[in-house]
């Protein structure tokens, strides 16, 4: 089965219908059927662990002293292993601001209870309240948490609640799916006539239930008849989400259902207001923003800068990247990832430090001051999400960086690493597309993955007769593997770095390790001059002999299995090993592998294995796997796994020699 990400949008609406969904709710708390309990394996998944039977919600929205929301909750799960347990502890986030009642949920009616079937008979265990906690998770965030009495394996779990919110202006994103398979999800909601919300749909599994019918009804206080309209979704046996490696966050993949209020009519007035913005209403709100584009006119230390830094640019270098490279040096990230600036970017600039948006609105100033149309250009990071390009919300980012154009190409900088060159990014922002908070010209921006991870490791060794080879190794990065180990010098220091090389390659000894070009433009380097035991093995008057020594591929990195999501490799990848063998005094080289090449369809990547005895009577080998794609789409994984297999096959590969 494969996923088939399908986004669809559409507005709730009223139709000109008069009748409700008054179809039963799927689940009724407390009548728990026997067959639930008996079951021992989920049939469409026997390897769940549990699986949620039903997950039902319904929201209506009321109209006192003001509108509110009311949302019921029931859901009943099955424990099948002992692994399952962890589901067996419930959290529920809601909303609480302190002293403010407008933007505070309150969590009623909450009850819970576990169902065993002991000996032929159902025994209840309802949850005590002192079992209860309620703890504060942010700022404006509270969680109930509690876990069921007496679970075991076999265990049905069954809890409901209401929430009373007078957040009328949000619906909550509704998931169908889970990390375990869910046989039952369905969301209701009434909604009045006044109230219009925008709905994003993200499923590769068809809705089971889509359905809306209007009715006429009093709800606000008046002898006035209104029309407000019921809607249905649901979801039948949505799979396990599946924790796949090549993966960004499975939250790019979860069936779910999204809102967003489009507008609001008052029933007094009927003046519409409107609440739903497009791209070029969300770059005008955050160009205007003081914890935002405001910001960028309050850093005036760039006027004193510019002027500086341009007196150092040259050709090769130009002024942009001077100005680049000098506040990637003197500004430290403290690591957060945010949209919002937190204090006026002078007093960030004198601190030295900031989170990727303060850090890079400086830099867009910086560059505006040196005459450049630069921009800030937000994004999501791979953890993050990605972005809908149909639909502006600003919650989906969470990073920003800064755009200028060169010669009509778009040139992304990010300052907040010391080792990334200009108009690369940081691995955590390679995620698609980003936008530009430009009001003359707001866009879309793809951002672009055209810089490799390429590791290079060279060998030059001899063989001994007792098994043992000794001579030099240098491994070389270059693109994000020269970001990488750069990175993790300065991170761990020269010490740590140096001792957990060794620790990777536990068969050598005595090994002297110099770093050469870790301060410098070129790539770095880690030069070894080691021995390495156990190299061969030795049967006889034979000595076999794996020649990529550990640095091959030894197991398949895309295992033949169900794909559910596209692979994403990150970035461009090439790998390259280069080995030269003298063979020891008084044997021959009796068997060796065959050279070989492989090439995936398109040219999006490709394999060649190079055997060879050259002239001074050394073996030569060499091996280079090369991806020229950063993701693939599921459809492709099977072609994925083949070429690998081939690549395992292949470095398997022995050299026999023989004792003459």
């Amino acid at each position: 089965m494969k996923y088939s990400i399908k986004i669809l949008i559409f507005f709730l609406s009223i139709f000109s219908v008069n009748a409700q969904i008054s179809k039963p709710a799927p689940i009724e708390f407390g009548k728990v059927e026997i067959t639930d309990l008996q079951q021992k394996i989920y049939a469409k998944d026997s390897s769940a662990e549990a699986v949620v039977l039903c997950d039902y919600a319904k929201t209506i929205f009321l109209a006192e002293d003001g509108i509110s929301k009311e949302t019921e909750r029931i859901m009943r799960i099955k424990i099948l292993k002992k692994s399952g347990y962890e589901f067996a502890k419930i959290a529920i986030p809601y909303s609480s601001v302190k002293g403010d009642n407008d933007k505070t949920e309150l969590i009623k009616n909450l009850e819970a209870v576990t169902y065993n079937l002991v000996d032929g008979r159902v025994e209840t265990y309802s949850l005590d309240k002192k079992d209860i906690f309620d703890e504060k998770y942010d700022a404006n965030t509270r969680v109930i948490k509690f876990a069921f009495p007496q679970v075991k394996e076999g265990s049905v779990l069954e809890y409901h609640y209401r929430v009373v919110s007078p957040l009328w202006y949000s619906l909550p994103t509704w998931y169908f799916q889970r990390e375990i398979p869910t046989q039952w999800s369905e969301i209701r909601y009434s909604i009045p006539q006044y109230l219009n919300f925008k709905i994003t749909l993200q499923s590769y599994i068809p809705l089971k239930i889509n359905e809306n019918a209007s009715y006429k009804t009093r709800f606000w206080k008046s002898t006035q008849e209104e029309f407000s309209a019921d809607y249905r979704y649901a979801v039948e046996d949505a799979p396990a989400l599946k924790d796949e490696s090549f993966v960004t966050t499975l939250r790019d993949y979860t069936a779910n259902i999204d809102f967003e209020l489009a507008s609001f009519t008052n029933p007094n007035t009927l003046q519409e207001t409107k609440y739903s913005i497009t791209y070029a209403d969300l770059a005008k709100t955050l160009s205007e923003a003081d914890y935002f584009g405001n910001q960028i006119g309050k850093f005036d230390e760039a006027k004193k800068l510019a002027p500086l830094l341009e007196t150092q640019a040259t050709t090769a270098q130009p002024d942009y990247k001077v100005a680049y490279d000098y506040l990637r040096n003197y500004m430290t990230w403290n690591g957060e990832n945010s949209i919002y600036v937190q204090e006026n970017l002078g007093k960030t600039y004198t601190k030295r430090t900031g989170n990727s948006t303060e850090i890079n609105l400086m830099l867009v100033r910086l560059l505006r001051e040196l005459g450049y149309d630069a921009n800030p250009l937000i994004l999501s990071t791979r953890t993050h999400g990605k972005i809908s390009e149909e639909i502006a919300l600003m919650d989906r980012f969470n990073y920003t960086i800064a755009h200028i154009q060169e010669d009509g190409k778009d040139i992304l900088l990010d300052a907040t690493s010391t080792f990334i060159p200009a108009g690369v990014l940081p691995v955590r922002c390679l995620n698609g597309k980003g936008f530009l908070v430009n009001k003359k010209n707001p866009r879309i921006v793809t951002l672009p993955n055209t810089e490799r991870y390429s590791q290079t490791t060279v060998l030059d060794v001899e063989l001994d007769t007792e098994g043992s080879l000794k001579g030099s190794v240098k491994v070389a990065g270059s693109g994000y593997a020269g970001i990488s180990l750069r990175e993790k010098l300065i991170k761990d220091g020269k010490e740590k770095f140096i001792e957990d090389f060794k620790k990777k390659r536990i068969t050598w000894k005595d090994t002297k390790i110099e770093l050469e070009n870790f301060d410098g433009t070129n790539s770095p380097t880690v030069n070894c001059e080691t021995i390495i035991t156990e190299a061969v093995s030795i049967a006889g008057d034979r000595m076999y002999l794996n020649p990529m020594l550990g640095s091959g591929e030894s197991k398949n990195i895309f295992p033949k299995n169900n794909r559910y999501y596209p692979v994403d490799m990150t970035y461009l990848q090439t790998d390259t090993f280069i080995a030269k063998y003298k063979i020891p005094n008084g044997y021959v080289i009796e068997e060796l592998p065959k050279s070989g090449k492989i090439a995936m369809p398109e040219n999006r990547g490709s394999f060649v294995y190079v055997v060879a005895k050259n002239e001074d009577g050394t073996l030569g080998i060499s091996s280079k796997i090369v991806f020229n794609k950063s993701i693939f789409p599921a459809e492709d994984y099977e072609i994925l796994s083949q070429f690998f297999d081939q690549i395992v096959q292949k470095h398997a590969e022995q050299v026999v020699l023989k004792k003459l």
